[in-house]
């Protein structure tokens, strides 16, 4: 794992901003064309189903893949092509999803280190037929609007990477999943509790147990899998810690094995 840290957003006084997740970005590249016009900031959020992306680098970005942009009319009933590099930006960049195995990679660099997105992370199927177009896919992108310069890195780069935070020491984690033949889900929101003082027990465990007890994932592991599994693509992964160690881990998605884990180990 690659960790990187934290503290790129500064208060008025030059102290650090500590309210995020952020990382230095330091390059966003499609064969090795430099598309980063911003000023180098990333958040990771697995609270954002995809990444999001300036406006400017976003069409640039969808460009590359040889999208055609569209929003949708009045009543969203159908799509309206716009220019993918137009100033008030798109909806969605179509693309053509016989394409995966010829698009290149977006190449995303945090602090010189390149986490590549290939086609097969960044291509989503519609669900249900696009009007007006043999394009059937479209990015895992979201453009941010003239209101912000930075990216966000959600599920779309989690689902492929392991994240982890450390709240104790300020920093974040990255490393390549493991290939076992099969898309393996992110860790998710809740797993922030992991790197807290472990010193102190089974501390997720605990917040786990008070999580589902005052009903915020539902009532039971039963409630959980629902709720994780409104998150498409998102079986978050549970660790169990106790005395800085680690002694368990489930897949949140899979309730009976989570209901399993709680009882094993409270």
């Amino acid at each position: 794992m690659t960790w990187h840290s934290l503290g790129h957003f500064s208060l008025a006084d030059g102290t650090p901003f500590e309210g995020f997740w952020d990382v230095q970005l330091t390059s966003v590249a499609v064969n090795s064309d430099e598309l980063l016009t911003t000023a180098g900031v990333a958040l990771v959020d697995s609270g954002s189903s995809y990444l999001v992306v300036p406006l400017a680098d976003a069409g640039t970005i969808a460009n590359k893949f040889d999208a055609t942009c569209v929003n949708l009319n009045d009543d969203n009933t159908n799509i309206v092509v716009v220019e993918c590099t137009n100033a008030d930006g798109f909806k969605f960049a179509l693309v053509d999803c016989a394409t995966r195995q010829t698009s290149p990679n977006l190449d995303i660099f945090i602090e010189g280190i390149n986490y590549p997105l290939s086609a097969d992370d960044l291509f989503v199927e519609a669900e249900g037929s696009i009007p007006n177009t043999n394009k059937q896919c479209f990015l895992a992108m979201i453009n941010a609007g003239t209101t912000s310069n930075m990216y966000v890195l959600g599920d779309t780069f989690m689902r492929k990477y392991y994240t982890a935070f450390d709240h104790k020491l300020k920093k974040v984690g990255f490393a390549r999943k493991s290939k076992n033949g099969e898309r393996q889900s992110p860790i998710c929101a809740l797993d922030k509790y992991l790197v807290e003082d472990l010193n102190r027990g089974s501390v997720f465990l605990t917040v786990l147990l008070s999580l589902l007890s005052i009903g915020v994932l539902g009532s039971g592991a039963i409630g959980a899998r629902k709720y994780f599994l409104k998150r498409r693509g998102c079986g978050c992964a549970f660790h169990f810690f106790k005395d800085g160690s680690k002694i368990d881990a489930v897949n949140g998605a899979n309730a009976e094995a989570l209901e399993a884990a709680i009882k094993k180990n409270q």
